[in-house]
């Protein structure tokens, strides 16, 4: 419910100045390991989202949607506290570092790829976990 109010008010303060150029957000409460991906890019943004196997397991899926359809998918971890998880993961590639302030607010960026030496540009869909 207060995914669904957030965008809400992202989407209600819209101003000409400031056009919101993705007005199309879903929002899903569903497990982050058997999730289907719409089939596009994916841009998955992550804040502090699961630690541990669950983690693995979101990434695997996201592995097997990139496998199956070929789609770009990029993530940013912001807190990457579960960043050596994602180091470790075969199908993902450390593209990017913002640090702001301190380590806890600091976000990376990993693309996935075909194999550890093809990277991908992220250009469309973006989705919050």
């Amino acid at each position: 419910q207060t995914a669904r109010e957030n965008v809400r008010r992202y989407l209600a303060k819209a101003k000409p100045a400031l056009p919101i150029r993705c007005r199309e957000i879903d929002v899903h409460c569903t497990s982050a390991t058997t999730f289907s991906y719409p089939d596009s890019d994916l841009l998955v943004y992550m804040y502090r989202p699961f630690t541990g196997e669950v983690f693995i397991e979101a990434l695997n899926n996201l592995e097997d949607f990139r496998r199956a359809t070929g789609r770009r998918v990029t993530i940013i971890l912001c807190c990457p506290f579960e960043e050596a998880l994602l180091e470790q993961h075969r199908a993902f590639r450390k593209s990017g570092t913002f640090r702001v302030l301190a380590r806890e607010y600091s976000w990376v960026i990993y693309e996935g790829v075909a194999s550890r030496s093809e990277a991908f540009k992220p250009e469309v869909a973006a989705i919050t976990i």
